[in-house]
């Protein structure tokens, strides 16, 4: 096995773990925005993702694992908005 094998599985997991923190900051920031006690002014590029994210990942109010919600974030983001998905495939 050759030097590049391994740094090229290395990156691989670098990958997948990028992958994992963005899609719980992005459930964080949606959650940030659905908690504030007054509606504050956001970009519009902001509040059109948040919807989104709102339209296949409901927001979290009760006490459950969130795991399957990052994983529908991070397909969520692997296959965006635009592909006309549903709930229940995304989900």
């Amino acid at each position: 096995m050759t030097h590049a094998t391994p740094s090229a599985l290395k990156s691989l997991s670098i990958l997948e773990n990028l992958d994992n923190i963005l899609a719980i900051e992005l459930l964080a920031a949606a959650q940030a925005y659905d908690l504030q006690p007054t509606v504050r002014e956001s970009a519009q590029r902001t509040t059109v993702l948040r919807r989104e994210i709102r339209a296949h990942i409901p927001i979290y109010t009760d006490d459950r694992p969130i795991a399957d919600d990052i994983d529908s974030m991070r397909r969520f983001m692997r296959l965006g908005p635009a592909t006309g998905l549903s709930k229940r495939q995304v989900s």
